[in-house]
């Protein structure tokens, strides 16, 4: 029974994430250029947590399912902040350069996946890798995270109401960063 509740209530908050997050996208109240990297920061979470709650091996999903869609959550949201803040950091060239743990990640990953269906290594190798990259993405998105924290908390740009709200949604980003870490963890001692 404990199992069943769980799981409704898992699908039940992916309904509300996936409803909030297309009605930032959908409705013209909430149309901007911060609401579109909201939408999928919210977005990615809501999947990445379906993902990891039921189970998809040995599908398609599979792939969506390692660590590649976790290097963007932080990145998207840190940009989220960022255009709340109209900071400057926007128009720096090195900014594009935070795309690129994603984008390594998707290549790693195509090479692993592609290498696990044609065997052309060992599976420990495999392992290793994704255990790396599944810890360097925690890493990374909590670096990003405490960054975009500093940055609202040293800004002028905005009013007092703004960045309270900002500092609130950091937190609670943190918070899931947090139970995603646990999870982790556990993951890693109890398997």
């Amino acid at each position: 029974m404990g199992t069943t509740i769980l799981e409704i209530a898992i699908i039940a908050s992916s309904s509300i994430g996936y409803f909030i997050s297309i009605s930032l996208v959908t409705t013209s109240f909430y149309k901007s250029r911060a609401n579109n990297y909201l939408f999928l920061s919210l977005f990615l979470l809501t999947t990445l947590t379906l993902l990891g709650w039921f189970d998809i091996e040995n599908t398609m999903l599979d792939f969506l399912n390692n660590p590649v869609l976790e290097y963007l959550v932080g990145v998207t949201l840190f940009t989220y902040f960022l255009i709340q803040l109209q900071h400057r950091y926007l128009k720096k060239s090195w900014y594009k350069w935070l795309y690129l743990p994603f984008l390594g990640s998707l290549i790693i990953e195509t090479i692993l996946y592609s290498d696990a269906i044609f065997h052309l290594h060992n599976t420990d190798f495999e392992d290793l890798m994704f255990h790396i990259m599944d810890n360097a993405s925690l890493v990374y998105n909590m670096f990003l995270i405490f960054w975009g924290r500093k940055l609202i908390k040293n800004s002028s740009t905005i009013s007092e109401d703004k960045k309270r709200w900002l500092l609130r949604l950091n937190l609670f980003i943190i918070c899931i960063i947090m139970c995603w870490l646990l999870s982790s963890i556990e993951l890693f001692v109890f398997d």
